[in-house]
């Protein structure tokens, strides 16, 4: 499944394989009173390919943003019980906002956190749709490990980077990102769920 700026659709819970149930949550978010303007990726500084950018410089209310990824995670967590499965409450999210420029790639990793979640704010026209993409794959003993979307046996989930693009998916699910074309760039908020402590 692959989340796009101009999906007219409700937020999707969908699973990653059919093999377990896992689910995610993709979504279009409009934009619109949640960026502090336009966001012109050549007058944030820096020449790296990965780099932080400051929440106040994008965002009008990142408390806003906050509660969008807390919002979704919950909502996921909610599927889960729903199912049996055991989720916790999500109360806060850590969220970092960065840039990616030409070159930037991410090997595939999980993280400690729960759920994890990307929220594009900019994308550059590409010439491979597949440039600059999060791909989400199940790791454990039995799933497809192909992160090359297209093969036949790939079955890995695609984020594309426009902007609106939401998803939220368990932590422990493998993530990396494909490399991004020469020209491209991509400003990206990345949250990782907190949960109300015992």
């Amino acid at each position: 499944m692959t989340a796009t700026a101009t999906d007219p659709h409700p937020p999707t819970i969908t699973q990653v394989s059919d093999l377990w149930p896992t689910r995610v949550l993709i979504k279009h978010l409009p934009l619109e009173g949640l960026l502090s303007g336009p966001i012109d990726p050549a007058a944030l500084d820096g020449e790296a390919s990965c780099e932080q950018v400051d929440l106040a410089v994008l965002l009008t209310d990142p408390r806003q943003v906050a509660a969008v990824f807390v919002e979704a995670m919950r909502a996921l967590a909610a599927a889960d019980r729903a199912a049996g499965l055991a989720a916790p409450d999500v109360t806060d999210v850590a969220v970092r906002a960065e840039i990616w420029r030409a070159g930037h790639e991410q090997p595939m990793h999980a993280t400690p956190a729960h759920y994890t979640g990307w929220l594009f704010l900019h994308g550059s026209p590409v010439d491979h749709t597949d440039s600059g993409t999060v791909a989400i794959l199940d790791p454990r003993a039995g799933a497809s490990m192909s992160a090359v979307p297209g093969l036949p046996w790939g079955r890995s989930l695609i984020i594309n980077p426009a902007p609106g693009s939401l998803a939220v998916v368990p932590g422990w699910l493998t993530t990396s990102v494909l490399p991004l074309e020469r020209t491209q760039t991509s400003v990206v908020l990345i949250a990782e769920s907190r949960q109300a402590q015992a």
